[in-house]
This record gives structure tokens, sequence and C-alpha cells, in this order.
């Protein structure tokens, strides 16, 4: 069941954004309300993956919150809010660097055409696309790609060690090593999903994943990681709409 999970996931969400190529002719278009029925989607499609992973692999983003039981809601906002605030400005000078290094770079800036919203409604569809983008990125690429491969992988190795050596168990060496592999591939295929918009913007990704990806595994929720993709975002869209 996790085997057909995971590749399920991958087959049909992860997969298909790898081979969109970069093209003079991408489009960013936040004025469609049809990108809104797609965003819902995949925002329902995430929640309910995310108690799917739960039930089939028992594994969950809140298993490893720093903050016990008895610690004060006060706490743990001020954890959360702290892990937002540091995240998005990591990710915003990681963009400000590399967008420096694109500028001189030939053929470094993006492929795509951005088409900015023109009215309120307009933006309001826009604020809550990324709001669902974000959710959904977070729930599939950021916690279900690297925890589930993380736990498909150790499998393989030790039934690999059974047919070698006669035991399954695993050092905690080699587990590590299944979860460095396991992360390095998650970012690979989070950074290349983004190659419809080119090389810095796949550079950005990998980047991105691996900050956002800290911070899940310090705070053990998704909502942190959530917010400051979605500030990340709306930031680089109001940039986009004042030059």
């Amino acid at each position: 069941m996790q085997t057909v999970l995971f590749t399920a996931v991958f087959l049909f969400f992860l997969l298909p954004p790898l081979f969109q190529g970069e093209s003079s002719e991408s489009v960013l278009d936040f004025s469609q309300p049809d990108i809104m029925f797609l965003l819902i989607f995949q925002a329902a499609f995430s929640a309910v993956l995310l108690y799917a992973v739960k039930f089939v692999y028992g594994i969950s983003p809140e298993k490893k919150n720093p903050c016990e039981k008895k610690s004060s809601r006060a706490m743990k906002i001020a954890v959360n809010t702290g892990a937002v605030l540091v995240s998005f400005g990591e990710l915003c000078v990681c963009a400000a660097v590399l967008q420096f290094a694109a500028a001189f770079s030939e053929g470094g800036r993006t492929s795509a055409q951005v088409i900015m919203p023109e009215s309120f409604p307009g933006w309001i569809l826009c604020v809550v696309c990324f709001l669902l983008a974000a959710f959904y990125e977070e729930s599939v690429y950021r916690f279900f790609l690297p925890e589930t491969f993380s736990v498909l992988l150790k499998n393989v190795v030790s039934k690999a060690a059974g047919n070698i050596y006669g035991g399954t168990e695993l050092s905690s060496q080699t587990e590590k090593r299944c979860v460095i592999a396991s992360e390095i591939f998650s970012a690979a295929v989070f950074a290349f999903s983004h190659r419809y918009l080119g090389f810095f913007a796949v550079l950005n990704g990998a980047a991105g994943y691996c900050i956002l990806r800290i911070y899940l595994k310090k705070t053990g929720s998704l909502v942190p990681g959530c917010i400051a993709h979605f500030l990340y975002n709306l930031l680089n869209l109001m940039l986009l709409s004042a030059f």
C-alpha cells in the first residue's frame, strides 16, 4: 500500500511538471478563474493526502514539534512566527542573490510572460490562488515526498541487506544516508519542476526547498512554511507589478 500511494502521487502529480520545458511562450496568468478550480482541487487533494500518509505510513508533520504539550499557546505562536519571519527573509535573500546573478547572465532571466491582475477581484483571486498553491506545494513537496520516499528507500535497502547479509536491521549511519538521499531527490524534483522558468529558477527552487524543509523539521508544522511561501510569492507578484 505504501508503494502504491507513493507511485500514484509521483506519476500523476510530481512527474508531469518535470517535463514542462523552458519555453519563450510560457505564460503566468493570474486573472483566469480556471486556475482557481485547479488549485482548489490540488489543495483538497493535499488535505486528503495528509490523512492518507498518516494512515498508510503512520507519519504526520506534527510529530516532531519542539513545543511540548505543556507549553503555552503563546509560546507555540511565537516559535511559528519566528520561523515564518526568518524563513521568509532567507527566501528573499536567496532570490535577490540569484536575481542579481541572472541579471549578468545571458539568458538568465525568466522566460515566462506574467499577466498581472487588472482589478480588485482579480487581486483577491490571485491572493487566494497563492494561498492554495503554497499549501499544496508544502504538503506534497516538503512533507509527502521526502518523508515517504525515505521510508520506501529504507525498506528497499533493508530487504537488499537481508538478501545479502541475512539481516534486515539498518545501522543508524545507513538510515541517515537514506534520509540524505531522500532529501536530495526531493529537492531535485521540486527544483526541476520550475525548469520552465529557466536555470536560475531551478537554483532558486532548490534553495527554497532547503529553507522551507528545514523549518518544517524544526517546527513540526506545515503552517510556517505555507505562510512564508505565500508571502514570498505575493512579494514577487507585487514587485513584478511595480516594475
